[in-house]
């Protein structure tokens, strides 16, 4: 499955992000890691299509706290389970036909390094590009301990090309390249020492390894990079479309608003002319639009008299709405 005009693969990423609740009501919440930080609220695993520039959201799981579960009587689930039963979920579903399953590829960072994830991935017939931990071990060791040792393996300079504040920044790498290893737990992979300079003078490196033999070196930093879309779309969700803004202490009524956000924003990228651009509120589109039904009055026959009529017979009726 490609986009027409490209050769870029139809990729599935999957990452999950997280929305800050404070309240001592407040339904399944619980503490989650972002970095060195800890965030107290709610977890979402969020699974989108990458089609070139576009991206299309497919799902997004909640992930329930072992107390809420108890609450509920439901199955307390870890953040890998929810994503294996999504996959064995997409392969059983009419979501895409068999066929186009079968060409999809799979990207996500360190925190889905489980061999679970790769073969549930690899059960349903498609190849993941992923970051491991670098003491995942290859060929019977820990990965860095191996590039560490296999100093015979060369280095290789690869440049790519990034769109930064709607400019293409070229950004240069160093890789070393070890083909069909045996990751432990899964099978044979692809597996690539990433190395690349920042600004400030220090080296940020990665350990990713690829199911599909067919990829090469550049081609695996490449779409691991292309990770970052699944980052820039959270972004865009909670500024544009208020993905994190619903203040409800029900979760189930959270749920739904995300499902509404997802809704909005699949819409919006229909690009139709009629719909509002993004970041406009419910209240300020249907402002708007009454505006635009009264301005029909304007244009009839004594259209000042109508509009004026119509105008106190909807203010009569909230008034009365209200002193009933």
């Amino acid at each position: 499955m490609q986009k027409k005009g490209s050769k870029t693969k139809a990729l599935v990423i999957f990452d999950a992000t997280l929305t800050g609740r404070r309240g001592k009501h407040v339904e399944n919440i619980s503490f989650h890691k972002l970095g060195k930080k800890t965030v107290r609220g709610h977890k979402i695993v969020n699974f989108v299509l990458v089609l070139g520039e576009d991206v299309i959201p497919l799902s997004a799981v909640a992930h329930y706290s072992q107390g809420y579960c108890e609450e509920n009587g439901f199955t307390y689930k870890t953040e890998n389970e929810l994503v294996i039963d999504w996959l064995n979920w997409l392969h059983a579903s009419d979501l895409f036909p068999r066929e186009i399953i079968k060409h999809l590829h799979f990207v996500c960072d360190a925190g889905y390094d489980a061999k679970k994830v790769q073969k549930a991935i690899n059960r349903i017939g498609c190849h993941f590009t992923m970051c491991i931990k670098c003491k995942r071990q290859i060929d019977g060791m820990a990965i860095d301990e191996y590039f560490r040792r296999q100093r015979i393996i060369p280095w290789q300079s690869i440049r790519l090309f990034a769109r930064k504040d709607g400019k293409m920044v070229r950004k240069e790498y160093r890789i070393r390249i070890a083909a069909e290893v045996k990751l432990k737990g899964f099978g044979l992979v692809t597996a690539v020492y990433s190395e690349m300079k920042r600004r400030d003078g220090k080296k940020s490196s990665k350990y990713i390894v690829s199911s599909d033999p067919c990829m090469s070196g550049g081609e695996i930093v490449e779409t691991y990079k292309r990770r970052w879309a699944v980052e820039t779309w959270h972004k865009e969700m909670k500024q544009e479309h208020g993905f994190g803004d619903c203040q409800s202490s029900s979760f189930r009524a959270v749920e739904t608003h995300i499902n509404f956000c997802l809704a909005a924003y699949n819409l919006q990228r229909c690009h139709d002319p009629g719909l509002p651009k993004p970041g406009t509120t419910v209240t300020e589109y249907a402002t708007v639009y009454k505006i635009k039904e009264a301005s029909l009055y304007l244009n009839q026959f004594n259209g000042v008299s109508r509009f004026k009529k119509a105008a106190n017979e909807a203010l009569a009726a909230i008034t009365q709405g209200e002193a009933a």
